[in-house]
């Protein structure tokens, strides 16, 4: 937890004069220290993307990068004092209940962040994914190896970029720290602006944010940035500024998940301001930019998880592996552990979605509970945000027709719930219901620590029971596995030598072997479905895979 602690005031000192010069260059004009911070986690996301083309994401890459801010945070460094002037006084101007929170938030993210990751695609892609960025960069067809690995996201490079794995494997703790500043934002906007009193309701889906900020989750920033984009687009349309950096947030969330992009309607209006177009030429286009080539050099598809353009090269991913994969995503949101019932209709695959046994379920309906109820209460109440349902409406029945995992339509649920529940507290015009409710929902955020059953709200083995805390999680936090006395073998198919882990718990799954690291059973699983096994392209690991047909 203290080492959390150091390492988030790092990134504070690396992200926000990151975010200044970024600001500078696109002259955008704010004082607001968590918007130099989005920005400065955008520059860094882009920074370490042109780096891992060439290069490894390792301390020299760091080094590199903490010179530039520091460059930066000297030379604009009257702008400095102004930003962290500007922040002193919205902390001081918070009321202290929400110092209380905010405090309690803290502790509790520290100390989560210090413990052993709890979602499972941790263990499958997300510590592998980030170890071959720190290695080797982006590796040419390295999907042929993992096809998880083609998920490769902004995020997962930034964090690549900052985790310090040239000295320890204990870090890939970014989630925890944008967390705080996010909360710190909503608190501090929901004091100075009457249309963001429902931004400082999200703290009370605490309990269910922290299980994504022990790992390196790319679900997360959808989570946690939503609130502000959407709040940013609904009431900032004279700031030029503000919009300016929405949009490059946006841009920004599209790059690590394309599932958000329907939420681009609410931009249509921008598109015809000449600023706007200074916004998109400078930063947008070379996000995207980043992204297509990022997928070219990792899967062969430009636009994955998107198949069309499919490049020629020898590294594209098998096309029937690339099919699969795609079906089974989609499949798993509408019959998850219940058979696969075949090819059936969108209709039919909706039931069973909605009627999904245990938390699943739950959630499902109480998704389609909160599209039903919110107009009706902007109806009563008067509000003028309906661009904004209905642009978030249109994201969730995208998702519904793709792959409905909760996790993909959980941001726009939540921002909804909020919106619904200040609607409620307004009602009774008593501003003394929010403060015990607030409270509650930090209090609530530590149940996690406790270790519980989850058995009767998941059929996930792995995700059974919630993680405890160990008394050297105050000084010394976890490895970034789960299975940290995992012990892995090795072995050799055609010219690949490969590790796997001793233990076969799941047939994507890794942990932090050492690379490259690939479950044997999804080797034969590939081989004997679509007569492919992974190979190396040329003699070291950084020359890539290809897939080898045996047939």
């Amino acid at each position: 937890m203290l080492i959390i602690a150091i390492y988030w005031i790092f990134l504070s000192a690396l992200f926000i004069p990151l975010g200044i010069l970024t600001a500078k260059a696109l002259r955008i004009e704010t004082r607001n220290i968590t918007f130099a911070l989005i920005l400065g986690l955008i520059s860094g996301s882009v920074l370490f993307s042109i780096t891992a083309f060439f290069a490894p994401l390792n301390g020299i890459c760091l080094g590199i990068t903490t010179l530039i801010a520091m460059a930066s945070a000297y030379y604009y460094r009257g702008d400095y004092k102004e930003y962290l002037a500007a922040f002193n006084t919205d902390l001081k101007a918070l009321p202290k209940y929400l110092k209380i929170c905010l405090v309690f938030l803290l502790f509790g993210s520290l100390l989560k962040s210090a413990g052993a990751p709890f979602i499972v695609d941790n263990e499958s892609y997300y510590i592998q994914t980030i170890k071959w960025l720190n290695e080797y960069g982006f590796v040419k067809g390295l999907a042929n190896l993992h096809i998880f690995f083609a998920q490769t996201s902004a995020w997962h490079v930034l964090q690549a970029g900052v985790n310090f794995s040239f000295i320890t494997n204990r870090i890939n703790d970014i989630n925890g720290f944008v967390f705080i500043w996010i909360i710190f934002y909503h608190f501090s906007e929901s004091q100075k602006n009457p249309f963001a009193g429902w931004l400082k309701y999200y703290t009370l889906f605490s309990v269910l944010l922290f299980q994504f900020i022990d790992s390196p989750s790319p679900d997360f920033p959808l989570l946690i940035f939503l609130p502000t984009l959407i709040y940013l687009l609904s009431t900032q349309k004279d700031n030029p500024g503000e919009r300016a950096i929405a949009f490059l947030l946006f841009a920004f969330l599209c790059t690590i998940k394309i599932t958000i992009l329907p939420l681009g309607l609410l931009f249509i209006k921008d598109l015809f301001q000449k600023k706007t177009w200074a916004v998109i030429l400078k930063g947008a286009i070379p996000l995207v930019v980043l992204w297509v080539a990022k997928n070219v050099i990792i899967s062969g598809y430009p636009l994955y998880p998107l198949h069309y353009f499919k490049m020629s090269t020898d590294w594209a991913v098998n096309t029937d592996a690339y099919n699969f994969i795609v079906k089974i995503t989609s499949d798993y949101g509408y019959y998850k552990e219940l058979y696969d019932p075949g090819n059936i209709s969108l209709p039919q695959k909706l039931k069973y979605w909605i009627s999904l046994p245990l938390l699943d379920g739950m959630l499902n309906k109480a998704a389609v509970a909160i599209f039903i109820i919110t107009p009706v209460f902007m109806y009563l109440k008067k509000s003028t945000q309906y661009p904004a349902y209905f642009a978030l409406l249109i994201n969730f029945i995208a998702v519904l027709c793709t792959a409905p995992q909760f996790r993909y339509y959980l941001p726009q649920v939540l921002v909804l719930a909020c919106y619904c529940i200040a609607m409620v507290v307004s009602y009774f015009k008593n501003n003394n219901i929010s403060r015990p409710m607030l409270i509650l929902g930090c209090v609530a955020a530590y149940i996690p620590f406790f270790s519980l059953s989850l058995s009767s709200l998941s059929r996930n083995s792995l995700h059974k029971s919630t993680g405890h805390v160990a008394l050297s999680q105050l000084y010394l936090p976890e490895k970034n596995t789960r299975f940290k006395d995992m012990k892995y073998l090795h072995a050799e198919k055609g010219n690949l030598n490969f590790y796997y882990t001793e233990k076969d718990f799941l047939m994507y799954g890794t942990a932090d072997g050492p690379l490259p690291c690939i479950n044997p059973r999804q080797i034969e699983f590939y081989k004997s479905h679509f007569g492919i096994v992974p190979q190396l392209r040329g003699n070291t690991l950084k020359d890539g895979f290809y897939s080898q047909s045996v047939k």
